[in-house]
């Protein structure tokens, strides 16, 4: 049977979400950051998972899933995380690989469960995120195309798999296309987040309350 891994890259975590510094904390940025791992480990939690970070994150991952924690090498950016982990999976038997950011915290197991639903005739699926970035990335088999992860990764991708003639879906999912990088992005979070790890630890640093300053 094919085996599905989902890679999620974690970036350092006392340098978290630096767009954020004028409404969270140093401190309260990295527990918002592990809160939302968190909801995206549970999304995913019936499939082999990679977790890739700069740092030794592994002691926030126990009781979270059937998680492998990889230590990034060599350069600290989103596309050498991705290819590393990508590579990783296929060194353990993986038929296809599901990248999913760690900052989409409205990710779901039905979610995911549709696009590995499409995944079965289509050997890649994308969701477009909010800032034009990619929501997440379905690849069967895991080297079919590149990694793209650009500013601009989104349509990076398309033309990546149109290059080489390869079936795509672009699946339309507001829970998979909100990753949270900005105040507007956390305001439009608690509209929808109700019952997350996220929405929880923003309620108690009193996020509903707050303004944009610290």
């Amino acid at each position: 049977m094919m085996k599905t891994f989902a890679l999620i890259p974690v970036k350092d975590l006392d340098n978290a979400k630096s767009r954020l510094a004028d409404s969270l904390t140093a401190g309260q940025r990295k527990q918002l950051l592990l809160a939302m791992l968190s909801d995206v480990l549970m999304a995913v939690s019936n499939l082999p998972t990679v977790v890739i970070s700069p740092e030794d994150i592994s002691s926030h991952l126990s009781g979270l899933g059937n998680v492998m924690f990889l230590l990034q090498e060599g350069e600290r950016d989103l596309n050498s995380a991705v290819v590393q982990a990508n590579n990783f999976a296929v060194s353990r038997g993986a038929g296809a690989t599901l990248f999913v950011p760690a900052d989409m915290p409205l990710t779901r197991a039905d979610e995911i469960g549709k696009v590995l639903e499409l995944g079965r005739d289509t050997p890649v699926v994308i969701t477009k995120a909010r800032d034009g970035g990619t929501g997440i990335l379905y690849r069967r088999p895991p080297n079919v195309m590149e990694s793209r992860f650009t500013s601009d990764s989104f349509t990076d991708h398309q033309r990546e798999a149109r290059e080489k003639g390869l079936k795509m879906h672009v699946h339309d999912s507001f829970p998979l296309s909100l990753d949270i990088d900005t105040f507007e992005d956390l305001q439009l979070f608690m509209e929808h987040g109700a019952g997350t790890k996220t929405y929880e630890y923003l309620e108690s640093v009193g996020f509903k309350a707050m303004k944009n300053t610290k």
